[in-house]
């Protein structure tokens, strides 16, 4: 085995851009957890908005609702089923 010595500055600066780096892992990691969150799948859906799949399939087709696929499954949007509901609210009463 090798033995490399540095001088304890390098040392610091090496470890304070090694700690950031970890950080930056942790907070991208954790966005991507909260991030899935966010999606429901069809069944989800349904249930939320108290529709048939058929019925999200109309919205989908009509490009009403956005939507993913993922392999055969279909996700929403959290957010986006939300915003639809209260869209459809405001033309019913208006």
């Amino acid at each position: 085995m090798e033995i490399v010595t540095i001088e304890a500055q390098t040392f610091l600066e090496m470890n304070r851009a090694l700690e950031a780096l970890a950080k930056k892992v942790r907070e991208i990691c954790g966005e991507n957890s909260r991030s899935m969150d966010d999606w429901i799948d069809n069944q989800e859906a349904c249930m939320l908005m108290g529709a048939s799949p058929g019925k999200l399939l109309q919205l989908r087709r009509r490009r009403a609702l956005p939507y993913s696929h993922i392999d055969r499954k279909v996700y929403y949007r959290r957010q986006d089923i939300i915003r639809f509901m209260e869209n459809t609210i405001r033309q019913v009463i208006l």
